[in-house]
């Protein structure tokens, strides 16, 4: 019920604010949820969800929307999101299953998905079809890890370094750019300037997303070297 559910959610909150708005999304979001219920002759549902402190203001507005659209409680457990991935990986550990959904940075997907604490998403996606148009390539592609669907991004934040195309020479310092963050990449250096462990990204433009670990190389299928930030 939980896994289910968690994905129908998602589905609802893509379309938000849009999404109680006779959506077709949503609408085919809230209909499966209350099937679900229904055939499982579930009572009083509820998902728990570990939230990010910085949405605990906010989120209840759209816990209450979905109650009262399929009947499904929520209990929300704040925590700060510099704690979140170490809680992910305690789940993965003690497997309590008191959480069902994990609200994060995508950053925390690959060790979550390397522990097995969260499952890819594609079947369920490919059966309820959300709405990815007109979300960013760069953060879309955020959203997979080794090919597969295990995250859906509702938060719009996003890191761009833009350079003017009349400045002089900004052909030339783009190249520079991404070559000195090649080589960060390949010797570690830039795992550690951000503090990560894991950096995914598409360095190459050819829509191919795989990670490194800071002293482990993680290649893609033509031998280059991938960084998080789309050069």
């Amino acid at each position: 019920m939980q896994r289910l559910l968690l994905v129908l959610l998602a589905l609802v909150f893509w379309t938000i604010p849009r999404a109680f708005a006779q959506d077709s999304v949503a609408d085919r979001a809230v209909a499966a949820a209350k099937e679900y219920v229904k055939s499982k002759n579930l009572k009083d549902p509820k998902l728990t969800i570990l939230l990010s402190s910085l949405y605990n203001n906010s989120f209840p507005d759209f816990t209450k929307k979905w109650e009262a659209l399929t009947g499904v409680k929520f209990e929300i457990v704040p925590l700060g999101y510099t704690d979140i991935p170490a809680k992910v990986m305690q789940e993965a550990v003690s497997k309590s299953g008191v959480y069902d959904i994990f609200n994060d940075f995508p950053y925390t997907m690959p060790d979550a998905a390397g522990a097995k604490v969260i499952i890819a998403l594609d079947d369920l996606a490919k059966k309820y079809q959300p709405d990815f148009s007109g979300i960013a390539d760069g953060l879309k592609f955020q959203q997979y890890y080794d090919g597969k669907l295990y995250v859906m991004i509702n938060d719009g934040d996003h890191l761009l370094f833009v350079l003017r195309k009349d400045l002089k020479d900004a052909a030339t310092i783009i190249k520079r750019f991404n070559s000195e963050l090649r080589g960060m990449l390949a010797d570690g250096s830039y795992n550690r300037l951000l503090g990560l462990n894991w950096v995914q990204g598409d360095a190459e433009g050819d829509g191919r997303v795989v990670g490194r670990r800071d002293g482990a190389h993680a290649m893609d299928a033509r031998g280059v070297a991938q960084c998080r930030h789309r050069l």
